[in-house]
């Protein structure tokens, strides 16, 4: 069965209480307790269901899974078939900003299983920076047939992956947009989810900025459209806003209650030091 969306992981505590876990800190989790952060005793985990994810983009690539096992030369009747069972999983992880606190959940899911979470930590993600991370699961036996999948949290709450099918991605981000402007009279248009866009390498190396101009549609549902590079510095700046811009979702101008289509022209600047991205 395919995870379901927007959740938020808990550790369970030997008391049975469920405590949110907001950061894995040498891959141990790490909750409030006390208003203190401290590490959590328990050792099961469970996913609980949230209203909305955390609106920020990580990209996942170069990702390499499997599981091994060793057969050992005197294996019989009386002696086990496979031992030192093991998953193991490696990805690259990306984001646009610099994020720290951020850690991943392997959910691994067997006929013979059930599904099983193991949270790692990632850590800080430096703007423009992948990071491959790498985690080996230890198995009480071989796993045999089954999936795995990932999960990505900033500071306890989830966030968009590339991972993530298209369809799903925009159906959640439909329900964050009339969330928004539900029952509002007036709202500027603004933001809500924009990747930004991959720093063209070569460019990036050579220390070179830019800026590009670009002018589009913003419908009702806060979706872009028509969009249209008015300047570049550099035509592959251009090409990589074009790129990305069908990801993004406004929350949409809002006048006398009903939320209406828009133009807008938007300046994004391209820093090469890894700063915050500037629109």
């Amino acid at each position: 069965m395919p995870l379901a969306a927007q959740q938020r992981l808990y550790v369970i505590e030997p008391d049975g209480h469920l405590h949110p876990v907001l950061k894995v800190s040498q891959n141990r989790p790490m909750i409030i307790d006390q208003e203190e952060l401290v590490a959590a005793k328990g050792t099961r985990y469970a996913l609980r269901k949230v209203d909305e994810y955390l609106p920020l983009f990580i990209q996942v690539g170069a990702k390499e899974a499997g599981s091994t096992s060793v057969v050992p030369v005197t294996a019989g009747p009386s002696s086990p078939a496979r031992l030192n069972n093991e998953f193991h999983f490696s990805a690259e992880f990306k984001s646009a900003v610099r994020l720290e606190n951020v850690f991943l959940v392997l959910a691994l899911e067997s006929e013979g299983q059930g599904r099983n979470l193991f949270p790692y930590e990632i850590g800080v993600l430096e703007a423009w920076t992948p990071k491959r991370v790498s985690v080996f699961v230890p198995l009480a036996q071989n796993l045999g047939a089954g999936r795995c999948s990932i999960l990505l949290f900033v500071g306890g709450e989830e966030v968009f992956t590339s991972e993530m099918p298209g369809d799903l991605r925009e159906a959640m981000l439909a329900r964050m947009v009339a969330k928004r402007i539900a029952g509002v009279k007036q709202m500027a248009l603004r933001p809500l989810f924009a990747p930004w866009p991959d720093y063209p390498a070569a460019l990036r190396e050579a220390g070179q900025a830019g800026k590009v101009v670009v002018a589009m549609r913003v419908s009702s549902q806060g979706e872009v459209s028509d969009p249209v590079i008015e300047s570049a510095t550099h035509p592959e700046f251009g090409e990589a806003v074009l790129a990305v811009l069908p990801q993004w979702r406004f929350v949409p101008l809002v006048e006398n209650g009903r939320a209406v289509e828009t133009k807008v022209k938007l300046p994004l600047v391209f820093d090469p030091t890894g700063g915050v991205p500037k629109t």
